[in-house]
């Protein structure tokens, strides 16, 4: 289990988290691929709560299945 507050890196974006959403937030989860972030919370599907800047500093939030994540400590 990927605990609160680990640093993570995002591996990949599966196709259910970016399908559907406008492209501008398409490739700014795209462009986080590989970048370090930090668990904020786990939802109740076990899904780890990922928030990051894009390029503009807009504030996203994604949630994710912790098996897309490497986890750095």
């Amino acid at each position: 289990m990927v605990p609160v507050g680990a640093r993570v890196r995002l591996l990949f974006a599966p196709p259910e988290l970016i399908d559907g959403l406008p492209e501008s937030d398409q490739t700014a989860i795209q462009a986080a691929i590989g970048e370090e972030m930090l668990v904020e919370d786990f939802d109740q599907y076990g899904h780890a709560e990922l928030m990051f800047k894009d390029a503009q500093g807009t504030i996203h939030f994604i949630w994710v299945k912790p098996s897309v994540l490497e986890v750095l400590s």
